[in-house]
């Protein structure tokens, strides 16, 4: 198989498994609101970020930085002090 059918197969691949994992994003969305509103304080941001990751933890799967790595990210910020932080990501509901 050469490189660009193997890249194309994969491809393929991956994308059915988004398409496949796409109704059950959409399906989170107004259950995560939900959830927020219940579970946070309006005005208190760490307390809407604190509630999304317990969503993700204990109702249904999101994809969200979480606690875990989100620590990371913030002690990679703090110690090199960046004057700009730029951040890639994909969304999935093209």
């Amino acid at each position: 198989m050469s490189s660009v059918a193997a890249t194309s197969s994969i491809t393929k691949k991956f994308l059915d498994e988004v398409n496949n994992t796409r109704p059950m994003i959409y399906a989170a969305r107004p259950l995560l609101l939900e959830y927020v509103l219940k579970n946070s304080r309006s005005g208190d941001i760490q307390s809407v970020i604190n509630a999304i990751d317990k969503f993700a933890q204990t109702q249904q799967w999101l994809m969200n930085v979480g606690d875990k790595k989100g620590e990371i990210l913030d002690n990679a910020i703090r110690s090199r002090q960046p004057k700009t932080v730029l951040e890639l990501g994909m969304d999935f509901f093209w």
